[in-house]
């Protein structure tokens, strides 16, 4: 038998083909999980290769929170997978699944809460955000009202804003300028074109240079230069305009003919935090900007903006938003940063 020109031994390719084989099944065959009895607030550990053995059932109450966080998963079209798990004083944990969808697993989280009477810790936007059994339902603004907790950062603006505030009759518009070309940003794009040159550049040399060859190389690096330039471009140059009131939170990236908008009604707000949220945002602006964003949340809805400003800013930009948004009524809300 030949394999890349070399002559094997029959013997040895049927072992590597058994061993394989046994590789497969166990991968195959080999299963773990929990079984949750919420009747009776019972759980049993499992395990099987071919029938499933249990252990001893123990009783739900080990638990008092539901976690849900995410996990980096680093991708152009997904930066996170969602873990969640039961924990007691974040010392005996049990996970129970993971998912790709947020929403999802938020369900399952919360109908967990509910049946078995603990809290919810969702540290799935880079902060922790704790909620009590008896406030599951609540959203962003009813919280707010009922902690009372003082909106502190929204009165003290930082030394030297780069954003603009307007003040309207029901709330606020933050004008949030162009990110613009940045040494990193830069520094990103030539990295690219050098290592996309290089590799041209080594094949042409292993398989000879050719007058063929040399068209597609050059087409090649035109193209992934123009490319990777033009979105690096596009999104340095985009604006935001932000405005908050009781009735809604809307957010407009300038301009809108290559932008998009998203618009969250008040009462539909879930959580509004400086946090990482990086699926929220695109490849380009998770590269350029991997620090933390201002983030608004909604049903299935989620909007994250102002990575490039400094972190005083963002902390000045999420309270003058909540304020706005709790109303004349409200004082500010706060997070606990994981």
């Amino acid at each position: 038998m030949l394999f890349f020109g070399t002559r094997f031994d029959e013997e040895a390719v049927q072992f590597a083909g058994a061993a394989l084989l046994f590789v497969g099944l166990v991968g195959l065959l080999f299963r773990s999980g929990v079984d949750l009895d919420l009747e009776n607030r019972l759980f049993t550990r499992w395990m099987s290769l071919l029938f499933p053995m249990r252990w001893k059932a123990q009783p739900l109450g080990l638990f008092d929170r539901v976690v849900l966080l995410k996990r980096a998963q680093w991708s152009a079209h997904r930066a996170s997978i969602y873990q969640l798990r039961l924990e007691s004083g974040g010392v005996e944990r049990l996970f129970l699944s993971e998912s790709g969808v947020l929403e999802a697993q938020r369900s399952i989280a919360l109908d967990l809460a509910q049946r078995l009477n603990i809290s919810l810790l969702d540290r799935t936007l880079g902060t922790k955000i704790l909620t009590e059994h008896a406030h599951l339902e609540e959203n962003f603004v009813a919280r707010a009202r009922r902690e009372r907790s003082q909106f502190e950062h929204a009165d003290v603006p930082p030394a030297q804003p780069v954003s603009r505030l307007e003040k309207l009759a029901d709330g606020v518009r933050l004008h949030i300028p162009k990110r613009g070309l940045s040494r990193r940003t830069v520094a990103i794009l030539l990295g690219g074109v050098l290592v996309n040159l290089a590799t041209g550049l080594l094949e042409g040399w292993l398989d000879g240079f050719t007058p063929r060859g040399l068209v597609g190389f050059a087409v090649s690096v035109a193209v992934v230069v123009l490319w990777t330039t033009a979105a690096a471009i596009a999104d340095a140059r985009a604006s935001w305009v932000v405005e908050a009131s009781p009735a809604a939170f809307r957010l407009r990236k300038a301009p809108l003919a290559i932008g998009r908008e998203i618009y969250i009604p008040g009462s539909a707000l879930r959580d509004l935090v400086v946090g990482d949220n990086a699926e929220a945002r695109g490849f380009f602006e998770r590269v350029l900007d991997p620090g933390t964003t201002v983030t608004a949340r909604g049903a299935g809805i989620t909007a994250s903006f102002a990575s490039h400003l400094s972190e005083e800013e963002k902390r000045w930009i999420r309270d003058l938003l909540g304020r706005a948004l709790v109303g004349a009524e409200g004082r500010a809300g706060r997070d606990e940063r994981s």
